[in-house]
């Protein structure tokens, strides 16, 4: 039996059914190709899944082509009744990777690129919540009951405009007594040399100890062998403690545990997202850049923003300006609470409705 067409057991009357109910609702993410949007993304929906006790699944599904998206947008059209008979048998049809067995989603959360229609059709065929990280490009924007605008980009009416780019990192209380080190890696308007990498860290280990903090590092997929190779040299030449220093893993659970210590957060300017896990955990970070900022204007929009709101300082390596770390004013209010509070009233009653 196909989920649209089960009825669940549970009584109304049934206290422990309606609970079991809702620890079993799921927060369906479609898997974004570049892994800053996908990172972002699980950034959304762990904050929904806190406010609605879901949990969270990354589903796959693929278009098999782009001339198939008049279908998509066709399929949602449908009637209720209508999605029901015909339009799971159109998922499949249309999408490669997509026989999710769930039944009770409370969200489907997307972003650009290949989770646009994905998206918007598979929260139709749940008769759910959908939320889009970025301005619509294939489908119309009225087919999303929530449209996030991507940071470093002006939100268009009817967006919401979150501070930082979503991220699963929250705002830390508890004791920070580290300065973290943070490499990122060539990207859209940016490219490194070597000597960026040495300076950098060189300088960042030195102001850990004029600080008396403890310096702690970690690198991201961009990160160059040749930066990495430079981050444990230095790293050994200082006679640092290696588990100190952790090299990227998909696992934010270690990463979200090394940014919780970090009163300062030093990080490449390049990483939108690095920058706003620095933000969120209540750091003073600090990006560092050589000379001109990223020549992305989406980048470097969002750090002059950033800076204009206090909320970085600026380290330009190749001159040896340094931002005064007092100045730099980090966030107070957890981004996950902003993001609700700017949630239409309605999604936030069928998230929190059981």
């Amino acid at each position: 039996m196909h989920p649209a067409d089960r009825r669940s057991p549970a009584s109304r009357d049934d206290v422990s059914a309606i609970a079991s109910l809702a620890k079993d609702r799921q927060i369906l993410v479609v898997r974004a190709r570049h892994l800053g949007d996908f990172n972002n993304a699980l950034g959304i929906a762990s904050a929904l899944a806190e406010r609605s006790n879901a949990s969270v699944k990354v589903i796959e599904p693929v278009l098999r082509a782009n001339v198939l998206i008049p279908l998509v947008r066709l399929t949602i059209a449908l009637g209720r009744a209508a999605r029901q008979r015909l339009a799971w048998q159109m998922a499949q049809v249309l999408f490669r990777g997509y026989a999710p067995d769930v039944e009770n989603v409370a969200c489907v959360v997307s972003t650009l690129g290949r989770g646009e229609p994905a998206g918007a059709l598979i929260a139709a065929l749940h008769d759910t919540i959908s939320v889009h990280l970025g301005t619509p490009k294939r489908l119309p924007r009225c087919l999303f009951d929530v449209v996030i605008a991507h940071q470093g980009m002006a939100p268009l009416p009817g967006e919401i405009s979150l501070p930082i780019s979503p991220t699963r990192q929250r705002l830390s209380r508890s004791p920070k007594d580290a300065l973290v080190i943070a490499l990122g890696g060539n990207a859209e308007g940016v490219k490194y040399e070597q000597e960026f990498w040495r300076r950098f860290i060189e300088s960042s280990i030195n102001l850990a100890m004029r600080e008396n903090l403890t310096p702690l590092a970690t690198t991201s997929p961009r990160t160059s062998e040749a930066a990495a190779r430079e981050l444990q040299e230095q790293w050994r030449a200082r006679n640092l403690p290696n588990t100190d220093l952790q090299p990227y893993r998909p696992d934010s659970a270690a990463f979200s545990s090394l940014i919780s210590r970090a009163r300062v957060f030093c990080v490449s300017a390049e990483s939108v997202s690095m920058i706003s896990d620095g933000i969120a955990a209540g750091a003073k970070t600090v990006a560092a850049h050589w000379g001109e900022l990223p020549k992305s204007d989406r980048i470097s929009h969002f750090i002059r923003t950033q800076v204009s709101a206090g909320r970085i300082g600026l380290w330009d390596i190749a001159d040896g300006t340094m931002p005064s770390i007092g100045d730099i004013r980090p966030l107070e209010i957890c981004w996950s609470e902003i993001f609700w509070g700017q949630l239409p009233k309605f999604v936030q009653y069928r998230l929190t409705a059981v």
